[in-house]
């Protein structure tokens, strides 16, 4: 009788030391941890391995958000293309751009973090584009200024509260003058764990 709450006490402890243990994000480093976990009570035997390979990433990290992304949201009059041209070099990330050459097309970008980076192509028949982030007006900036060609930063805000932010970026240039949208960078808090906790926490059963 004894062996068997001894057994069923260390059951649980081992659950729950496990669980907390995939559940621990405070460390702002990449680090692996395989686990061997052998057991053995009297006539009853057994030998469990879990070799799961996790990396934890906590602390400010970088995630990057292609234009085709659900975050994006285009307006349809006026309306976007996703053309590419041949002269963008190198070629917008995965392939993929949004554009438009008519004045008062919009895209709203939605994230959670404390920074966004909003990148694409500028060259010299670009025009002016407004930004608003979180329902102020941030800043009307020129396509044909700073970095020019493919891949160039368009607007970036920093220092934000960690919550859902919402930035508008309306074409305010005359007809035919392009705006383009490519990817977007967003600076994060939250601690990633591969693979993802539920998917682990699965084999916990196999464990009694």
């Amino acid at each position: 009788m004894s062996k068997i709450i001894v057994l069923m006490t260390f059951k649980s402890a081992r659950r729950l030391i496990l669980a907390s243990f995939l559940r621990l994000v405070t460390s702002p480093i990449f680090f692996f941890v395989p686990i061997m976990v052998t057991l053995q009570f009297g006539a009853f035997s057994g030998l469990i391995l879990l070799c799961s390979l996790l990396s934890v990433r906590a602390g400010p990290h970088n995630v990057t958000i292609d234009d085709t992304d659900s975050s994006f949201n285009y307006t349809s009059s006026p309306a976007w293309d996703t053309i590419v041209w041949d002269q963008q070099s190198p070629q917008p990330l995965n392939g993929t751009n949004h554009g438009s050459t008519s004045p008062g097309a919009e895209v709203t970008f939605k994230f959670t973090g404390t920074a966004f980076y909003m990148y694409g192509y500028k060259w010299s028949d670009h025009g002016f584009r407004t930004i608003t982030v979180d329902g102020t007006r941030t800043i009307q900036c020129d396509g044909r200024q700073g970095e020019q060609g493919s891949r160039s930063l368009i607007f970036s805000r920093e220092n934000l509260t960690y919550t859902e932010h919402t930035v508008v970026i309306e074409n305010t240039g005359t007809q035919g003058q392009y705006i383009n949208i490519d990817y977007a960078i967003i600076t994060q808090n939250t601690a990633t764990l591969f693979p993802q906790i539920p998917e682990v926490l699965q084999l916990l059963p196999a464990l009694d």
